[in-house]
């Protein structure tokens, strides 16, 4: 208490602490809540890259080559921490700081109030005096603590310590998740795309599908009956049975490939005649 104060001016800077301590407050929750979000958002951002975005963002004038552009995910979650900040302190700050600090003071509120009250309606004599003196003397005994929610304010904490390592976490190790149909990560340095990049269409390979039909075209087709050479080397007469002869090239006729139905062995008998004889030989021979 200072001297050659009246009770009034004494209440005048009561009520004057009082406000400083709600505006403190309400910074501090403020504050805490948006950077939270900020780190929120920064997390989504690394993590959830939107396709549509650039990486960066250019600094116009910007001083050094190092500053010229900015990360786009930082400058989205800055922006959305401060509208977060200035939402949260202009929502706080409507409500009176007297009336705040009443709640959490119910044994003061009427005495502060009424005060408050006989202060702005320049009040003056010996009972308002009194009101004034007992009401300074109640706030010097009075805590601050209330006005901040402290369990709303430890939630917001722990998001903050979760958020902070693991935003810088993922910026550092640059891990992504693609907003793909199934729950797909992307470690660093690859990505994952929806589309099958294998072979599309088989015709690509195996052609066009034909029929396969006999030939109708007679070409010469020439072998060559000349053997390698030296004491082993034999004439093609005497390679093979079709009866190719003479020491140079000999020309061969070709014959139509094809493929008559009428020449189809349908005789059971005669397939079985054949194979009993071919077993009497075998058993003569032994």
């Amino acid at each position: 208490m200072s001297k050659g104060e009246t009770p009034r001016e004494r209440m005048e800077r009561g009520i004057r602490t009082v406000t400083r301590e709600g505006q403190k407050a309400t910074l501090i929750e403020s504050t805490v809540e948006a950077v939270a979000v900020l780190l929120l958002v920064n997390l989504f951002m690394s993590v959830v890259p939107i396709a549509q975005l650039p990486e960066t963002v250019p600094v116009p004038g910007a001083p050094t080559p190092a500053l010229a552009t900015l990360n786009t995910a930082g400058v989205v979650a800055a922006v959305a921490g401060v509208c977060v900040f200035a939402m949260a302190l202009r929502l706080r700050l409507r409500r009176p700081a007297v009336e705040r600090f009443g709640e959490v003071n119910p044994e003061l509120a009427e005495a502060l109030r009424t005060a408050r009250d006989a202060v702005r309606a320049d009040a003056d004599g010996r009972m308002t005096a009194r009101l004034y003196n007992d009401t300074v003397k109640r706030l010097g005994e009075a805590s601050s603590l209330g006005l901040l929610d402290l369990r709303r304010l430890g939630v917001v904490l722990l998001v903050v310590a979760v958020a902070a390592p693991a935003s810088i976490g993922a910026t550092a190790a640059g891990f992504e998740v693609t907003l793909s149909g199934g729950d797909e990560t992307v470690a660093p340095g690859q990505t994952v795309t929806d589309e099958y990049e294998g072979l599309q269409n088989p015709d690509s390979v195996l052609g066009d599908s034909d029929d396969v039909v006999a030939g109708d075209e007679a070409v010469n087709a020439t072998v060559g009956s000349e053997g390698g050479g030296g004491n082993d080397s034999r004439s093609a007469a005497e390679s093979y049975d079709s009866g190719f002869v003479g020491a140079g090239d000999t020309e061969t006729e070709s014959q139509q490939a094809g493929f008559a139905e009428e020449e189809r062995l349908e005789d059971t008998k005669l397939i079985r005649e054949y194979n009993l004889r071919i077993r009497q030989e075998e058993d003569d021979d032994t």
